[in-house]
């Protein structure tokens, strides 16, 4: 039997991925409309609109799904919470799949096309509750919020993709609905002790010398959080929209196990 998953960028289908699991394969099909398309863009270079050869390299489509999966100690809790082995990319993706570093959204074949009118709203996150949250992580971990693993988003630290409005309310986000800023508290590592401030610094630095980088900012709960504009994110008004992008590992069709997570803009 295969199973399949739609890959939606933003609200148009792009694409299904289907998975063999007798013979452990990946399959990519653009969808007909997005082919069609003269502005479409492929997911990553790896994975032209037009198949070389009539195929895909080996693996490059499980490489590129994989690669957008949390990793370290945030996979490690996805996979317990939602009973699914680490080695099982398709099960990850269809599970954590709605809202992905970038545009892309994957969601069940079978399933109804999600509308901006089906999501229930948005639910406030208080500076009290975070302050709590942080302090209680060694026994609930950060990325879990209402029995629901939060965390799509490639990296090791402890983070949180969360919706700021013009006051600085921060709020959890169903899709269709999307987040615009990551929120990253000190890691539990003693040994990385002051990296919101040291990362703070880092970046504000590179941007007073003009270098293309996210704009960040800390809130004190007391404890230092640091708070991340997301740059694959662009709002308009109340609307948010998806920018699609692509690591590294994905531009380069290399594994994850390469941990190069530099981004580019793609599309």
């Amino acid at each position: 039997m295969t199973y399949a998953l739609n890959v939606y960028c933003g609200e148009r289908q792009m694409a299904t991925v289907t998975y063999d699991p007798v013979d452990d394969r990946f399959g990519l099909d653009y969808h007909p409309t997005w082919l069609s398309d003269s502005k479409s863009f492929p997911m990553s270079p790896a994975l032209a609109l037009a198949k070389p050869g009539g195929a895909y390299p080996p693996g490059a489509v499980r490489r590129f799904v994989e690669n957008l999966l949390p990793e370290g100690r945030a996979l490690d809790i996805a996979s317990s919470m939602y009973q699914i082995s680490k080695n099982n990319v398709f099960a990850l993706i269809r599970a954590l799949g709605r809202e992905t570093a970038g545009a892309l959204s994957f969601r069940p074949a079978d399933g109804e096309r999600d509308s901006t009118r089906d999501g229930p709203p948005p639910r406030e996150v208080t500076r009290e509750e975070l302050r709590e949250r942080i302090a209680e992580r060694r026994r609930v971990p950060f990325q879990v919020w209402d029995n629901k693993v939060r965390l799509s988003i490639p990296g090791f630290q402890d983070k949180l993709p969360l919706y700021l409005d013009a006051q600085g309310k921060m709020f959890l986000v169903e899709p269709p609905l999307a987040s615009t800023h990551i929120v990253k508290p000190e890691p539990l590592d003693e040994r990385l002790e002051h990296l919101v401030v040291n990362e703070h610094y880092c970046m504000a630095l590179a941007a007073r010398m003009s270098l293309p980088v996210a704009p960040v900012q800390i809130f004190r709960l007391p404890e230092p959080l640091l708070v991340i504009t997301r740059f694959d994110r662009s709002i308009q008004g109340a609307f948010v929209q998806r920018r699609h992008i692509v690591d590294a590992c994905q531009a380069l069709d290399l594994s994850v196990s390469r941990q190069v997570r530099a981004k580019f803009r793609h599309g």
